[in-house]
């Protein structure tokens, strides 16, 4: 049986998001995101909340693939998201 991933939310984290493989976790910094600095240091596209679970979750799922790849997919796979995918994703992490 294979153990399931957690969702976590820290103000601690230092990045905008982290996948532990050891601990199967995800975890996501929501205040990042609205940290003035984060916001002039890093483009539109690869700051909002949703791109980075997209792109930790892709972190997940394909851990061998390189970080420009995983960018890449994760700004494609939020661009074809619907609004209710991209709320039932951002709810896993309250």
């Amino acid at each position: 049986m294979t153990e399931s991933w957690r969702y976590i939310t820290s103000k601690n984290l230092k990045s905008f998001g982290e996948t532990d493989y050891e601990k199967r976790t995800i975890t996501i910094n929501k205040n990042r995101h609205n940290n003035k600095k984060a916001l002039k240091k890093y483009p539109e596209k690869d700051r909002s909340i949703i791109n980075t679970i997209v792109h930790e979750v892709a972190h997940k799922d394909h851990p061998n693939m390189n970080e420009r790849n995983v960018r890449k997919l994760a700004r494609k796979k939020v661009a074809s998201m619907s609004r209710n995918q991209k709320t039932k994703l951002y709810n896993k992490f309250k």
